[in-house]
C-alpha cells in the first residue's frame, strides 16, 4: 500500500485530512506536526507523496518544502496565505501543486492529485524537441509528476524510438526541428495510431501552427511560452482522457463478472488467429469448459454462490493459461481457452491441470457447507478445415465428457 506523508502543525486539521484521505482513497497515512518529525519519518518510510504546511513552528519560511523535495518526494503545498509573492515563491520550487487551506474541505481534489501521481508511474511520455534546454525543462516538469520520461531531438528519432517502444502513452512534439518537423511526425504517427491509443500534443511559439497540428490528428496544442501549471494540467488531462477511452474499450471486450475476455472478443480474436496459424502451419488447441451441475448449485445455494463458482473457475483457468493464450467466458457457466502454438499432449496436460485444480477448490456455502466444484472439458487438437468445425468439435467433445460421467476431459 502506498504511503502519504502529511506535515501540518494544526493537529485538528492534520487529523481531519488523515481520516478523510485514508477513508476515501485507501492510502496509508503518516502524520507529522513539525519538520523534525517529518524528516525523521522519511528516514523510516518510503512515501508516494507529501502534503506540506508551508509554515511550521520549526520551519516558518517554507523550509520543509526544500527538505522534502531533496528526498525526491513529490510534494503538494498547503497554505493559508497565497498572495502573488507567496505564489511566485512556491511555484519556483519543483512542487506538484498547491492547495489553499480555506478550500481544504475539497478532499476529493487532493486525492485526485495523489491518484494522478500514482497512475503516472506506469505512463511513458516521449518529448521531441531539438532544443536541449526545452527538452530538459519539459522533462523536469514531467519527472516530478512521476511520469517515465524519454527525450529525442527530432521527428526521425521519435519515429524510431516509438517503433521500439510502442507502449508510449503520450508524445509531446515541437514544430520546428531539423530532419523531420512536428507536423510531419504527427502525419507518420497517425498512419498506425489513433487518438484512442496514442496521445500527441504539439507545441510551438506560432499560434497558427495549432490548426495544422489539430487537423493532422493531434490531441492538443500548447503555445510557447507556457507556464508549468498550464503545461502539466494539459498533459495530465490528455493522459486521463486516454485512460478513460482505454477503460471503456476494455469494458467492451471483458466479461463483467469474471474479468476474463467476453464472447465477442474471443470469437473475433480466435478468427484472426485461426487464419494466421493455419497459414503458418502452426499447431494449436481449443478447450471448452462447463461447470458440472451448475443449475443445482444455483437452485440450492443461490445465485450469489453460483456467481462465486463462476469467478473461481475463471481464476483457475486464467492462472493456468499462458500469457499468449486467450481465456473467455462465452456464456453462463461455459468457458473457452485458446491454446496457441501448442501440441496435443501439452494442451491435454494444461486442461487436465485446470480440471484437477478446480476439483480441489472447494466453495463455502451457508446451506450446504463446503461443496466441491468440478468442470468437464472438450478439447479439440486436430487441424480442422474451418474455425467453425473446430468450435463444433470442442462443443461435441464437451457433451461427450458430460454424458460420460462429468469431471473429465474428452479429446
Amino acid at each position: 500500500m502506498d504511503k502519504l506523508l502529511i506535515v501540518e502543525d494544526n493537529k485538528a486539521l492534520a487529523k481531519m485530512l488523515s481520516i478523510h484521505i485514508s477513508k476515501l482513497s485507501g492510502y496509508e497515512i503518516v502524520t507529522a506536526f513539525s519538520m523534525a518529525e517529518a524528516l525523521a519519518a522519511t528516514q523510516k518510510e518510503k512515501f508516494l507523496a507529501a502534503l506540506l504546511d508551508l509554515n511550521l513552528p520549526d520551519a516558518p519560511n517554507g523550509e520543509i518544502v526544500d527538505e522534502i523535495l531533496k528526498r525526491n518526494i513529490p510534494s503538494i503545498v498547503l497554505t493559508g496565505n497565497m498572495d502573488e509573492k507567496t505564489k511566485k515563491l512556491v511555484l519556483q520550487k519543483p512542487i506538484v501543486d498547491y492547495v489553499y487551506k480555506e478550500k481544504i474541505k475539497d478532499i476529493d481534489c487532493i486525492i485526485a492529485k495523489i491518484d494522478r501521481l500514482s497512475k503516472n508511474r506506469t505512463q511513458k511520455v516521449l518529448v521531441v524537441d531539438d532544443s536541449q534546454t526545452v527538452r530538459s525543462e519539459i522533462k523536469s516538469y514531467l519527472t516530478r509528476e512521476l511520469y517515465q520520461v524519454f527525450a529525442v531531438g527530432n521527428g526521425e528519432e521519435a519515429l524510431g524510438f516509438y517503433k521500439d517502444n510502442p507502449d508510449i502513452s503520450l508524445i509531446v512534439t515541437d514544430f520546428n526541428m531539423p530532419r523531420m518537423n512536428g507536423l510531419d511526425l504527427a502525419v507518420e504517427l497517425r498512419k498506425t495510431t489513433t487518438k484512442n491509443n496514442l496521445s500527441i500534443i504539439g507545441i510551438s511559439s506560432d499560434a497558427e501552427t495549432a490548426v495544422g497540428f489539430l487537423k493532422l490528428g493531434t490531441n492538443d496544442f500548447i503555445k510557447k511560452p507556457f507556464t508549468r501549471e498550464e503545461f502539466v494540467c494539459r498533459i495530465n488531462n490528455a493522459v486521463e482522457a486516454l485512460e478513460n477511452i482505454q477503460q471503456i474499450s476494455r469494458m467492451t471486450v471483458t466479461d463483467f463478472l469474471t474479468g476474463v475476455s467476453n464472447r465477442r472478443y474471443f470469437f473475433e480474436s480466435f478468427a484472426e488467429y485461426y487464419t494466421q496459424a493455419t497459414q503458418a502451419g502452426e499447431s494449436f488447441a481449443l478447450a471448452t469448459f462447463d461447470i458440472d451441475d451448475f443449475k443445482a448449485i444455483n437452485d440450492t445455494c443461490g445465485h450469489a454462490i453460483g456467481d462465486e463458482a463462476i469467478k473461481k473457475v475463471a481464476n483457475v483457468i486464467s492462472a493456468k493459461a499462458r500469457p499468449s493464450d486467450i481465456v473467455a467466458r462465452i456464456g453462463g457457466e461455459e468457458f473457452c481457452l485458446l491454446l496457441k502454438t501448442t501440441g496435443a499432449k501439452e494442451a491435454y496436460d494444461i486442461v487436465e491441470d485446470i480440471r484437477h485444480s478446480v476439483e480441489h477448490l472447494g466453495l463455502a456455502t451457508k446451506t450446504r457447507g463446503d461443496i466441491t466444484i468440478t468442470v468437464s472439458a472438450g478439447l479439440s487438437v486436430r487441424p480442422l478445415d474451418s474455425l467453425e468445425d473446430m468450435l463444433d468439435e470442442s462443443d461435441a467433445l464437451l457433451y461427450k465428457a458430460k454424458t460420460s460421467g462429468k469431471n473429465r476431459i474428452a479429446i
